[in-house]
């Protein structure tokens, strides 16, 4: 049963989801300014953040390369499989398992996935 759900279920981004590759910590800033302010001093920073909308509220989360590199194959359609081969590619089999299954309990505590 899990070996079948592994191999044939895919789950997708909600259209209302992206994910938002930059060279600055944006989400450094859109958090300060949430919070009615503004950082004194900003640096460029590699970042990677997903944005989604639920209604009219808009939210953005920023994404560590494990989460980048397991989101990846959710953006391109792929069995959830391809999520833990990628996670596989960085740590164990039992570490990839368990970071996959967190990630998918987060992503859909966001709302940001659809089945397929």
């Amino acid at each position: 049963m899990i070996q079948l759900f592994l191999t044939e279920s895919r789950v997708r981004l909600v259209p209302a989801a992206q994910v938002l590759r930059t060279a600055w910590p944006v989400h450094e800033l859109w958090t300060a300014a949430e919070a009615g302010g503004l950082p004194e001093r900003v640096r460029p920073a590699a970042t990677s953040i997903r944005v989604w909308r639920d209604g009219f509220m808009v939210s953005q989360a920023s994404m560590d390369g494990r989460e980048q590199l397991a989101l990846a194959p959710v953006v391109r359609g792929e069995p959830f499989a391809s999520v833990c081969a990628a996670l596989e590619s960085v740590m164990s089999a039992q570490e990839a398992a368990r970071e996959a299954a967190q990630l998918l309990l987060r992503w859909i505590e966001d709302g940001i996935l659809a089945g397929s």
